[in-house]
């Protein structure tokens, strides 16, 4: 898949975002919303950002092992979600097939290829 290549940015403090995009102009880039993030600002914060960012920006959701989580993205239309390989099998099978009616693209967290800051491009 396409995505894995772009570098991407694991956001931890939403207040920087805008700023960050900035930076990068027109590059296109992934931002990668930590877990710990989703779980500091809530899942709904997600459809702020992706408001205020341009198109050349990714905006990923990290939900690693937590069906929860996941279950409160599916309803927010996020583009991405990205579960971890160590997901029980089962529950893998579900998030897939609910993937699959809502038009989410699911990713695995181990496959991006992070960057620190512009200069690791």
């Amino acid at each position: 898949m396409k995505i894995y290549v772009i570098p991407t940015l694991k956001i931890y403090n939403l207040n920087k975002i805008k700023e960050i995009s900035n930076n990068f102009g027109e590059t296109k880039i992934n931002f990668f919303i930590t877990e710990q993030c989703l779980y500091l600002y809530g899942p709904q914060i997600l459809s702020d950002i992706e408001e205020i960012l341009e198109e050349n920006v990714n905006i990923i959701a990290e939900v690693g092992e937590n069906l929860g989580l996941f279950l409160s993205l599916i309803n927010l239309k996020i583009k991405y979600i990205s579960i971890s390989v160590n997901l029980d099998p089962i529950f893998k099978k579900k998030i897939v097939s609910i993937a699959k009616k809502k038009n989410i693209n699911l990713l695995q967290n181990e496959k991006f290829r992070f960057i620190n800051n512009q200069n690791d491009m």
